[in-house]
């Protein structure tokens, strides 16, 4: 009894800690987009960001959907949303990379709050 006590709970905690792993945050990130990107048998999605926040300067793997890809612009600032998540390639292992959901373009933001003259 105290074993099918104890396999109950464990599984209840495991259970329970993959469904707050698989849990993702939205984040915005504001950086620089870099295209071009390529890696030992095409194992990188081609895009990265490169950006600052309170611990440095980073660079992220970036996967963009192809509705978001036609508008995306190498060396273009822009401010990102989307989640982190992990992607296993066979030469390169295990890479992290942020997942868009929504590109904008700073400079234009920038030039369209920007009152008339």
């Amino acid at each position: 009894m105290k074993t099918l006590l104890l396999l109950l709970v464990t599984l209840g905690l495991a259970s329970s800690a993959f469904a707050q792993a698989n849990q993702r945050h939205e984040t915005t990130l504001t950086g620089t987009l870099q295209g071009g990107r390529i890696a030992v048998g095409g194992e990188s999605t081609g895009w990265a960001l490169d950006y600052r926040d309170a611990t440095g300067r980073h660079s992220v793997e970036v996967e963009l959907p192809r509705d978001v890809m036609a508008r995306a612009k190498s060396g273009a600032t822009v401010r990102l949303t989307g989640t982190f998540a992990t992607r296993e390639y066979v030469e390169r292992g295990t890479v992290r990379i942020f997942r868009v959901t929504r590109l904008e373009n700073v400079a234009a933001a920038t030039k369209s709050s920007q009152p008339a003259k």
